[in-house]
């Protein structure tokens, strides 16, 4: 060959676990123990809370996105029930409501 050809890099998967609930009982007890965290330590803390709090909003962002949550529908949804109901008085007692208005 006239080129010298690049070395591929390797793939390496080192397999680990992850457990959320150890690391933050971890990191709980590094706080309570007084010891100092590095400047990189504090914000990788900064870091997560940020994202612990958008992860909350956007669940609940999406819990209160159900169909009831939206104002236009449930506006319409509180219109077409009164809709119904007037109507319902309409056909029982609309004889009397227009003898009413016609005696007046």
């Amino acid at each position: 060959m006239f080129f010298k050809q690049p070395d591929i890099p390797k793939f390496r998967y080192i397999p680990r676990y992850y457990d959320p609930k150890k690391e933050a009982k971890e990191r709980r007890m590094k706080r309570t123990s007084g010891a100092e965290m590095t400047e990189e330590e504090k914000r990788e803390e900064f870091r997560r809370r940020i994202r612990q709090r958008y992860d909350e909003n956007s669940v609940r962002n999406h819990r209160s996105s159900s169909i009831f949550a939206n104002q236009t529908t449930r506006f319409f949804l509180i219109m077409i029930f009164l809709l119904i109901v007037c109507l319902f008085i309409y056909a029982k007692y609309g004889d009397a409501i227009i003898d009413l208005f016609i005696k007046y």
